[in-house]
């Protein structure tokens, strides 16, 4: 009887596990905004993968799978795959010196302490989860933000996808068509720019030359007025010496 109780109540409980802890969630900032993030797959998706994320946040909602990855398109990719998955956190890796492989132990609790201090994770038989500080770590969502924007919480070193599939056939030849027209348009507009600085070296030129002969024909004018000048000076010399 004793077992059975024991049982009955072990499958209602679900596995979490600490992850940092809420308080330094609620230290950190956020300071990128959202951006469009496209990954290159040519087995999957040949056309691009494609989410929206958003850096320094993640969701802490429920999950239903955790794996370490080297990069966060591995992370996607596994979204992909499964069938539940609507969104993903991405934890970066915290690093470490080459050659040494510094590793720590998650506890795994059987009992559900209050979210925000825990993580939801599926657990298969061990009690420890063993992560490596030189991988990304990855966890699968069964909700987004929209279920529970409480839930999402700033978080350094992390990032939140969300909306991941495929890109289509079209929307690939779409973005090349989009960035033809924006080397075009750089062209366009060096060529523009090249042809302003011709126009205003041009124009710089023709204003020096006309700034040249006006400054001729102003010293013609007053070498004729000194001519003048001297001819009325001499003029008067001899007509006083006459008188």
């Amino acid at each position: 009887m004793y077992y059975l109780i024991i049982l009955l109540f072990i499958q209602r409980l679900k596995a979490t596990t600490e992850w940092f802890g809420d308080t330094r969630a609620y230290m950190n900032t956020q300071q990128q905004p959202p951006f469009y993030d496209i990954v290159y797959d040519e087995s999957d998706c040949p056309y691009g993968l494609e989410s929206i994320a958003i850096p320094e946040y993640v969701y802490f909602g429920e999950m239903i799978a955790a794996k370490s990855v080297r990069e966060h398109s591995l992370c996607l990719q596994y979204c992909l795959e499964t069938t539940r998955c609507k969104a993903v956190n991405y934890f970066e890796s915290t690093g470490g010196k080459k050659g040494k492989r510094k590793r720590h132990f998650i506890v795994i609790w059987l009992m559900r302490p209050p979210v925000g201090w825990v993580r939801i994770c599926s657990v298969t038989n061990s009690l420890f989860f063993l992560l490596d500080q030189k991988t990304g770590f990855c966890e699968l969502l069964i909700e987004t933000q929209y279920d529970n924007p409480r839930l999402m919480r700033p978080f350094k070193k992390a990032t939140y996808y969300e909306k991941i599939k495929c890109r289509t056939e079209g929307e690939g030849e779409e973005e090349i068509e989009q960035q033809q027209q924006q080397l075009q348009g750089k062209d366009l507009f060096g060529r523009r720019l090249q042809e302003e600085k011709k126009e205003k070296n041009e124009n710089i030129g023709k204003r020096t030359e006309i700034n040249k002969l006006n400054n001729e024909k102003e010293k013609e004018k007053e070498e004729k007025k000194k001519i003048q000048q001297q001819g009325k000076g001499r003029g008067t010399a001899n007509f006083a010496k006459k008188n």
